[in-house]
């Protein structure tokens, strides 16, 4: 892991995720390029977590135009262990980046429909990085002043 004063930025052996943490403005930033082993799927999204719970994350950027399918099984993971796990983090909002694979949005879409209720952050859509950006860190100023 690479370590500076406003980015910690790590990559997952074998996997192609690009994970940055920027811990100056409490994001992370998960970028997915082609297909990911379940495995190798699983062990992105735990770490991620551990860098939310470590660095004090509040804003997480998913950019998904590159990602291949999810396959069910880790959908199921997802939606059942993962994204109950992560209501006990620091984390307040979510923005996905829509990826172009038809099978990833399904399985994206049913991950949300089944996990949004029960998030304690806030999520939303977008086809864009920099609208998923402004719209993350549109909440900085009302964090500094809590």
């Amino acid at each position: 892991m690479q370590v500076n004063q406003q980015t910690v930025a790590d990559e997952v052996a074998e996997s192609p995720v690009k994970i940055q943490v920027d811990t100056a403005r409490a994001l992370i930033e998960l970028t997915w390029s082609g297909y990911v082993p379940g495995p190798i799927y699983r062990q992105v999204l735990n770490h991620a977590r551990e860098q939310v719970n470590a660095h004090g994350v509040k804003f997480w950027l998913a950019d998904l135009r590159g990602m291949g399918a999810i396959l069910r099984p880790d959908e199921l993971w997802t939606t059942l262990e993962w994204f109950p796990s992560m209501s006990n983090t620091p984390l307040r909002r979510m923005a996905i980046v829509q990826g172009a694979d038809f099978f990833n949005r399904m399985s994206v879409e049913r991950i949300m429909d089944a996990s949004t209720p029960i998030l304690p952050f806030e999520v939303a859509w977008f086809e864009d990085r920099d609208g998923a950006l402004a719209w993350l860190l549109s909440e900085v100023p009302a964090l500094q002043a809590t």
